[in-house]
């Protein structure tokens, strides 16, 4: 899925698979690579203006990186979602970017 994904050549196509490697790599227990994938996953969606998608990856990101850093790209990603009316960030993010729970 993710291959062809990337094989769009569409910015918000690409930010999803990138979602997507990243989860897996974190399935996987590769931390690092997780978050390379959260990364380019966060400015591809930036970059194509899907906000939503773009505050569960940042909000999964903080959950990879832990400690202060991740606290509060946490809570950014919960103030952006709240923007958009979203009560349950947690719920919104696991729709949105699963595969980040429990290793």
């Amino acid at each position: 899925m993710a291959g062809a994904l990337l094989r769009e050549r569409v910015g918000w196509a690409s930010a999803q698979a990138w979602l997507t490697l990243a989860a897996v790599a974190w399935t996987r227990g590769d931390a690092a690579l997780a978050r390379t994938h959260l990364e380019a996953a966060i400015a591809g969606f930036d970059a194509s203006e899907v906000a939503l998608s773009a505050a569960a990856a940042r909000r999964r990101l903080g959950e990879v990186l832990g400690g202060d850093e991740g606290r509060a790209l946490v809570r950014t990603a919960g103030e952006a979602m709240a923007r958009l009316g979203v009560t349950r960030p947690d719920r919104m993010a696991a729709l949105f970017a699963p595969g980040f729970g429990g290793r």
